[in-house]
């Protein structure tokens, strides 16, 4: 894993954290590390144990966070580079990316660690994340 850190200097804390690819989609984006996981999961490359862990995250993150495409189902479509970031207080949902992190690393898949205090301009948010366009 990579860190980035963004608009301010390492030794100041950011406001809002993204585990991401490290390489830019056909697309112009860096896929997240959900997505990430996902793909090894709908593509049948995960263990049996690792698609347990994989199945148990999603349904910890359904239960304890807001999709944002839940409440704007065109979020995404209208807004194609828009990423989702982390508030960095959101604690236990923060945390809990590592179940994420644990599965990428175990198929060395790479990811960063990215931070700013300015990830763009925000088209939604909620107490634990925003989605931000570039």
């Amino acid at each position: 894993m990579m860190s980035v850190m963004t608009s301010r200097s390492a030794a100041e804390s950011a406001r809002f954290i993204r585990y991401q690819s490290p390489t830019t989609s056909d697309a112009g984006i860096n896929p997240g590390v959900f997505f990430l996981a996902g793909e090894l999961g709908r593509g049948g490359l995960l263990s049996p144990a690792d698609m347990r862990r994989w199945h148990a995250a999603n349904e910890w993150y359904d239960a304890h966070c807001v999709d944002p495409s839940t409440i704007d189902p065109s979020l995404y479509a209208r807004n194609p580079r828009a990423a989702c970031w982390f508030r960095a207080e959101a604690g236990l949902v923060l945390e809990k990316v590592r179940l994420y992190l644990d599965i990428l690393d175990s198929y060395d898949v790479p990811y960063e660690r990215r931070e700013s205090f300015r990830p763009g301009r925000i088209l939604y948010q909620d107490e634990t994340q925003i989605v931000a366009t570039p």
